[in-house]
């Protein structure tokens, strides 16, 4: 049962009812156009089938959140990605390559590629900008001895939302605003008056829990059930690998630190067993809940989809 007055927006269901509804579509044109501030404004996006099939037979399909194309022939693909996957870098890629295919004529083609853009909403922080402390992170092809753009084809955006801190009085700009509300919106009681703007406050509208029917609010609850339910599996996952590995990190550092030095000696045990304990503890996590949702009556294709992670993998974990 929820108890907020509004809905989460990194649930599945909250994310796309308020960035893939045709109704709502303003709110993706502003908060698109907040992102890319040195850029020709969208006007107005076409909402795509969010699964892109390939065009190869076998390949595995791209499900997106939101997948959308602008006026000027512009794609973005935006998603709430909840969970830490260590190669969450090379999936944004992999996802940007179906719109280039679907582009693909037959016949004489010049290989003339729109400009596409992926989006991610992260609620974890990629070890590539461990040394960043800015939220945002624009990846696009570059020259590396000139460091200049090679391609503006690709772009690839990154928004560490932990990274957010700011509070509301430290706002400057409106892509702050919508970092601000996506963040905070679920635990706020009202729609703050320092924000400002009638756009996020028909945001706050759209978003408001009491106004849905019986269907909406339990599809509504049971995605945010299956968001709680796995966060708190990782984080006890998490918890569990960290003992385990302080325990292994603490033997080890002592039979190194009685050859180089029992204070280097722990150091580096501590490292290297709180490593090994961490991955291993987050890969039982992500089985624990596996397990829960194919207890619930869900299909393996439903969780795959769910987790975002391949029906393989999936039945692999099912397996252990």
């Amino acid at each position: 049962m929820c108890t907020e007055r509004y809905i989460h927006p990194f649930t599945d269901f909250g994310f796309k009812r308020l960035f893939g509804n045709e109704h709502h579509k303003e709110f993706m044109i502003d908060f698109l156009n907040s992102l890319l501030d040195d850029e020709e404004p969208i006007k107005d996006i076409t909402y795509m089938p969010t699964e892109q099939l390939s065009r190869i037979t076998g390949e595995r399909n791209a499900i997106f959140d939101v997948y959308c194309t602008t006026e000027e022939g512009k794609h973005f693909i935006v998603e709430m990605q909840n969970a830490y996957q260590p190669y969450f870098a090379d999936r944004s890629i992999f996802y940007a390559t179906f719109p280039m295919h679907e582009m693909a004529q037959k016949g004489d083609w010049d290989f003339n590629l729109p400009r596409i853009y992926t989006v991610s909403f992260l609620n974890f922080n990629m070890p590539e900008f461990d040394n960043l402390p800015e939220a945002k992170h624009v990846v696009k092809l570059t020259d590396t001895a000139t460091k200049k753009i090679f391609s503006n084809k690709l772009t690839l955006i990154f928004l560490e939302m932990k990274k957010f801190t700011k509070e509301i009085d430290e706002l400057e700009n409106n892509f702050e605003k919508w970092l601000y509300v996506i963040k905070n919106m679920n635990q706020l009681d009202s729609f703050p008056d320092r924000l400002k703007s009638k756009l996020l406050e028909r945001f706050f509208q759209a978003a408001e829990i009491f106004a849905f029917n019986a269907n909406e609010r339990r599809a509504y609850e049971g995605s945010l059930k299956a968001m709680r339910d796995y966060n708190n599996t990782v984080r006890a996952g998490i918890d569990e690998g960290y003992e385990d590995g302080f325990n292994k990190g603490e033997k080890i550092g002592h039979e190194i630190g009685l050859k180089q030095g029992l204070k280097q000696g722990l150091k580096q045990g501590l490292e290297q067993g709180l490593e090994q304990g961490l991955e291993q503890g987050k890969k039982q996590a992500r089985a624990d809940l596996l397990r829960k949702l194919k207890a619930s009556g869900m299909s393996t294709e439903e969780i795959a989809k769910c987790a975002q992670i391949p029906i393989g993998e999936v039945e692999e974990l099912l397996s252990d």
